[in-house]
C-alpha cells in the first residue's frame, strides 16, 4: 500500500535499494559478488515485488494525473487502520485510489465525497486476490465493500450506465443496467 501510494501522488517517488526483491535487512548485496552475497545473485525480475513495483512505475509514467494532478481526499479513518481513498484529477482524468489498511472487509460510505453522480469505476490496478465494489449513488456520495488489506486504483467513467448494488449476506453483487433506475 505504501508503494501505491507514493507512486500515485505528486512529487518525486523515493523508493530505497532492495525494495522490488524485498530485502529487509540494512544495504543486503544484491548481486553474487557483493559483500555477504554468498555468491548468490538475489536480483529476480520475476518476484512478485519486482512484477508490482514495475506495474506501478508503468502507471505512473504513463498517467499525468499521479505526477502532477490534483489530490483530493475522499475517505480516511482519523484512530487507526481502516480506509483510506482519495481522488487525483488531471485535465479531464480522475482516478480514485482505493485502501484499506486493515485486515477485515469494511463498507466504506462517504456523505461528502464531491463526486459525480453515478459514476462506473473502471479498474486500473489491483494489489490482492479479493476486488473492491465501489459506486457512487444519486448524489455523489461515495459507497461500496472495500476487503482488507486492500490496495486498488480506479479510473472514473463519465456519463456511463448507471448501477445497481444488490446485498446478498455480506457480499455486494453488481449489476449494470441501461436507462434510468
Amino acid at each position: 500500500q505504501a508503494l501505491m501510494f507514493i507512486m500515485t501522488i505528486p512529487g518525486v517517488p523515493t523508493i530505497y535499494y532492495g525494495t522490488e526483491q524485498e530485502f529487509i535487512d540494512t544495504r543486503p548485496a544484491m548481486f553474487a559478488k557483493g559483500y555477504g552475497s554468498e555468491g548468490e545473485d538475489h536480483f529476480d525480475t520475476e518476484s512478485r515485488a519486482f512484477q508490482y513495483l514495475e506495474e506501478l512505475i508503468k502507471l505512473r509514467k504513463e498517467t499525468p494525473a499521479f505526477r502532477r494532478g490534483k489530490w483530493e481526499i475522499i475517505k480516511d479513518v482519523p484512530y487507526g487502520p481502516g480506509v483510506f481513498i482519495y481522488k487525483m484529477s488531471h485535465e479531464d482524468e480522475e482516478f480514485l485510489v482505493v485502501m484499506n489498511t486493515q485486515k477485515d472487509d469494511v463498507i466504506a460510505l462517504g456523505d461528502q465525497a464531491n463526486l459525480k453522480k453515478r459514476i462506473y469505476f473502471k479498474e486500473v490496478f489491483r494489489a490482492g486476490v479479493k476486488a473492491a465494489s465501489i459506486r457512487t449513488d444519486e448524489k455523489g456520495r461515495f459507497y461500496g465493500q472495500v476487503p482488507g488489506q486492500f490496495a486498488g486504483i480506479y479510473q472514473m467513467e463519465k456519463d456511463t450506465f448507471p448501477s445497481v448494488i444488490l446485498f446478498s449476506g455480506l457480499e455486494f453483487k453488481n449489476v449494470s443496467v441501461r436507462g434510468d433506475v
